[in-house]
């Protein structure tokens, strides 16, 4: 899913929308009327199906090879993924990664973005197509690295962790998605991919602020500043406790009466601590199969 916020000048970020349809396609959408200026477009999921890994395999499959005589190499399955790198940092599909798109990775990968020197090195020792890295290039440069540490794959294991590929080299952990604009009566839009971080504090505003909005509300059992909001659309359920008081307060929320559910917390009864004058989002609950009825049931009691 997809939620949009525009730049205020004072630098903060303001809420606008939050992607509710879903097209035939199974694609999320939202339609909305923009004013000119500079939009952040945060993707999301609920995490009732997209989870982090509990386990990593028991055996690693090999990255590098060495020969009699010493040469080192990079195995298939290896190749394979970073050629699976290569074309979920190629944001354009132009089958090359630009400067720009690189240091998308670096950053990724590192935590860092690509500095000129790097850049220059790459330009000057990899392949490249007008002035573009290609997916040789990329191959090689990890293949000098493996060079450089003599075989140890440390280092290529960080790289694969910090883009979502578990041991077995299978992308468990990241997964691509296709981000399309269309504007009626004005110029195109322009795109940029921006540091890969957590939506964090204006993310978790932006989803409680939604449900606050569009959903309903009841009283925790008798306090009246313990609210719990929920909406329920045709293909996500989010519940929202609002603590008014000045306290801190403990809630249980119990979704166990629920149908036909997935849970981001792989559980349907969850005890959740909320700060004194704040919103936090306590369940998100989708269908666990799309084609048959879903319900939801929610009770909370101040724990």
């Amino acid at each position: 899913m997809l939620c949009i916020f525009k730049y205020k000048p004072d630098g903060t970020k303001g809420f606008l929308a939050l992607s509710e349809m879903k097209t035939k396609s199974g694609r999320f959408c939202v339609r909305c009327d923009l004013s000119a200026g500079h939009y952040i477009l945060i993707p999301f999921t609920t995490g009732c199906r997209f989870r982090p890994r509990s386990a990593q395999p028991q055996e690693d499959i090999p990255l590098v090879k060495k020969s009699p005589s010493g040469e080192i190499t990079l195995t298939t399955p290896f190749k394979k993924s970073l050629e699976k790198i290569f074309d979920l940092c190629d944001l354009d599909k132009n089958g090359k990664l630009s400067r720009k798109e690189l240091s998308f990775f670096h950053y990724c990968t590192s935590g860092e973005q690509l500095t000129a020197q790097e850049w220059q090195i790459v330009e000057e020792r990899f392949d490249l197509d007008d002035g573009e890295l290609t997916q040789l290039g990329f191959l090689n440069l990890h293949e000098m690295e493996a060079e450089d540490n003599n075989g140890d794959a440390e280092d290529l294991w960080i790289t694969l962790d910090s883009m979502g590929l578990n041991r077995a080299l299978v992308l468990d952990q990241a997964f691509q998605f296709e981000l399309n604009v269309f504007l009626e009566e004005s110029p195109e839009a322009i795109l940029d991919a921006l540091n890969v971080e957590s939506g964090g504090v204006d993310l978790e505003k932006a989803i409680c602020e939604s449900v606050i909005n569009k959903g309903f509300s009841w009283n925790v059992g008798n306090a009246p500043d313990i609210l719990i909001h929920e909406y329920h659309s045709e293909v996500r359920y989010t519940a929202v406790i609002q603590n008014l008081s000045k306290n801190n307060v403990t809630i249980c929320v119990d979704n166990t009466g629920s149908m036909n559910c997935c849970s981001n917390t792989n559980q349907f009864k969850n005890t959740v601590n909320v700060q004194p004058l704040s919103c936090k989002v306590c369940q998100f609950l989708i269908p666990c199969n799309e084609k048959e009825t879903w319900t939801v049931e929610c009770s909370a009691t101040v724990v």
